[in-house]
């Protein structure tokens, strides 16, 4: 069940790939195959993810120029273009997107009797977090094209429809809120990690003393400076590292979930 690589560049931004090569998490939540967990060294995600981008050069140069963007105030009468469409072209029966769950039947023995297309369909609840725009543009247009191994069907979509459905799936979905504040996950930094991972700590150069350190992140050995924090990534490299038991002295649970509430909201305060 696991997706073909030679052309998974042409729909995962850069930093995307390398970050889902470190830590990867679920995104077809039916299937019960699971990316494992590699343990590969920058060196090597960064060796991987140069080879697959240069296996799919060719297609990614076929994408147009730019895709829709998401907006911090979607304007609603488009919202409910988008989710008409979504209802239209029955993207609603394989796909689950923010409060619409789908929903597979297995019989006793296990087999799937209903929704069998939902098994490879994966949540679009956050697929503006994943796929290049442009690319999921080309891919409602003419699945086949882009897509050949999924079961999803042609759609034989209108341009503006297109544009739409793309755009709703970009921003269908608004970023949650957290009552976890900048000061509290500072303060949280403060009182676990800044002990090894302080102002000019060794512990393999990450900085967690402040929100400005835990931004600049580490550098790899290529020279390029990777944050410690992506906003609203599940998979940012504090969590990921923290998940996989990296940390010599873990968060407590209730910590760690603040942690990651405050990243899946967008890590407000960050930039600042």
């Amino acid at each position: 069940m696991a997706p073909p690589l030679a052309r998974i560049a042409e729909r995962r931004p850069g930093d995307w790939l390398r970050r889902f090569l470190h830590y990867p998490y679920t995104i077809r939540p039916h299937q019960a195959e699971r990316m494992p967990q590699l343990g590969l060294s920058d060196f090597e995600v960064e060796v991987l993810a140069r080879y697959m981008e240069w296996l799919a050069r060719e297609r990614i140069a076929l994408l147009q120029a730019e895709g829709p963007a998401r907006e911090a105030e979607p304007r609603h009468p488009r919202i409910l273009t988008g989710r008409r469409l979504f209802v239209k072209y029955n993207c609603m029966n394989c796909h689950s997107l923010g409060d619409h769950k789908i929903r597979i039947q297995r019989d006793e023995q296990g087999k799937v009797v209903f929704q069998h297309g939902a098994l490879q369909a994966p949540d679009l609840t956050n697929v503006w977090q994943r796929v290049r725009p442009q690319w999921l543009m080309a891919m409602i247009q003419h699945p086949p094209d882009w897509m050949p191994w999924s079961r999803m069907p042609e759609l034989n979509v209108t341009e503006q429809d297109v544009q739409d459905l793309a755009w709703y799936l970009m921003n269908a979905i608004p970023s949650p809120v957290t009552q976890v504040t900048p000061g509290k996950v500072e303060a949280l930094l403060h009182d676990r990690c800044a002990g090894c991972h302080g102002v000019g700590s060794s512990a393999r150069g990450l900085d967690l003393s402040s929100l400005k350190a835990l931004r600049l992140g580490v550098q790899d050995r290529f020279g390029n400076r990777y944050p410690a924090v992506v906003p609203f990534a599940e998979n940012s490299p504090v969590l990921g590292r923290l998940a996989r038991g990296d940390a010599e002295h873990a968060l407590q649970p209730e910590e760690l979930t603040r942690l990651r509430e405050w990243i899946l909201a967008g890590a407000p305060g960050l930039a600042d």
